[in-house]
């Protein structure tokens, strides 16, 4: 048996492990989409970068981790073709409050909820623009 505060223990965050949990149960998209997750590593901040493919091709990426000046999680959007996960240098961030959205501390859910709306709507959006 394993302890219980190291079972699982990838480095993450338990915030961020929560909406990993989340998302992996909650994302319904068309087959033609996959997403692929990848661990964010900057330093005190410490979670996942999910990445929304069309067919192996990256459309979008968001990463997900707990901001070091406070407890809330927050998420950054950003694009970009990467042979591996994208590193926190490849965000291209202003600065440490350049973020999209900010939940806070424990609201995992939300957070999760936010991830799989965004990734839900940018595949609809391709599919829509496809059609047309």
């Amino acid at each position: 048996m394993t302890n219980i505060h190291s079972y699982l223990n990838d480095g993450a965050n338990w915030q961020a492990q929560c909406v990993l949990s989340y998302v992996r149960s909650h994302l319904h998209l068309p087959k033609t989409y996959n997403v692929t997750v990848g661990r964010y590593e900057n330093c005190r901040e410490q979670g996942y970068v999910f990445s929304l493919l069309q067919d192996y091709e990256q459309v979008l990426h968001i990463a997900v981790y707990e901001h070091r000046n406070m407890d809330s999680l927050v998420t950054k959007s950003f694009k970009g073709l990467f042979l591996n996960t994208p590193r926190a240098e490849d965000l291209n961030m202003k600065n440490k409050w350049d973020f999209d959205a900010e939940f806070e501390c424990g609201n995992v859910v939300e957070c999760g909820k936010y991830i799989v709306d965004t990734f839900e709507m940018e595949a609809q959006s391709i599919d829509n623009n496809f059609k047309d």
